[in-house]
């Protein structure tokens, strides 16, 4: 993620880590671990067409397993998801493929009693933008756990958000 976020400001060789990684994962026997790898190679390729293509093996190494128990099956959808919401907003992807990304990794989360206020900013951003305010505020005063101590940074900009939506910019 950090290549992802700072890509200009961190000085790798994107081609060299690209081989090692591409390296350990042939190398790798294990089913979870290399999809692990894909996904790096997924992270490192966000602004080319590798990007997909890795992408696309991690779903087809991650479906076709038997050999992966159910909660590891689960983190390892959520990171690529979660990769491809961020990859999704980074370059405009459109708003409802987001809401399906974002809904299936709130399930996950549910599902395993994951705390993840990256994507539930993200789920609230989304409805802010789209006009449903009130929604946005629900959830936040429902859902206090997600924007605990230094998370409530993201919760601040949300409702920032509303009230600037909502021509209140006094509050």
């Amino acid at each position: 993620n950090m290549y992802i976020d700072s890509h200009l400001l961190i000085n790798i060789d994107k081609e060299k880590l690209s081989a090692e990684l591409e390296n350990l994962k042939d190398q790798c026997n294990f089913i979870a671990l290399k999809i692990g790898y894909i996904i790096s190679l997924a992270r490192l390729s966000f602004k080319d067409d590798n990007y997909f293509k890795h992408i696309n093996a991690a779903y087809k190494l991650l479906n076709e397993s038997n050999s992966i128990d159910l909660i590891n099956k689960n983190i390892l959808e959520r990171k690529i998801l979660f990769l491809e919401l961020i990859i999704g907003f980074y370059f405009n992807k459109n708003q409802h493929s987001l809401f399906v990304t974002i809904n299936r990794i709130l399930t996950i989360n549910l599902e395993n009693k994951f705390i993840d206020n990256n994507t539930m900013f993200h789920y609230l951003l989304l409805l802010v933008l789209n006009e449903k305010t009130e929604d946005a505020i629900f959830i936040l005063n429902k859902e206090k756990h997600y924007f605990k101590g230094t998370n409530k940074a993201l919760k601040e900009f949300i409702l920032s958000l509303v009230y600037y939506k909502e021509n209140q910019l006094k509050k």
